[in-house]
């Protein structure tokens, strides 16, 4: 899946983040839900003033959070879109 955004104004930062499977040693120590796993960062944005459009793809940095560090207003799309019949 892809994601495509664009910052309309503002600042926002976008941090994304690479799955890792958990290490046996802490998996041991305490109970860990199905399907966690740890996440690595991979990259650290901050975007605006001025329009920007940023991209989040399968291979790296799928997992990401968005901050507002100002008032701020994007948009997303996202290919291809979420469908849980799919797996997606």
């Amino acid at each position: 899946m892809h994601v495509f955004g664009r910052l309309l104004f503002g600042r926002m930062r976008v941090r994304s983040y690479n799955p890792e499977p958990l290490e046996p040693v802490a998996a041991a120590l305490r109970p860990i839900p199905p399907g966690t796993c740890a996440a690595v960062l991979h990259e650290d944005h901050v975007l605006g003033p001025t329009p920007e459009t940023y991209m989040v793809g399968p291979g790296e940095g799928n997992v990401h959070e968005l901050f507002a560090l100002q008032d701020c207003a994007f948009f997303d799309v996202v290919v291809p879109p979420y469908d849980a019949a799919q797996g997606r």
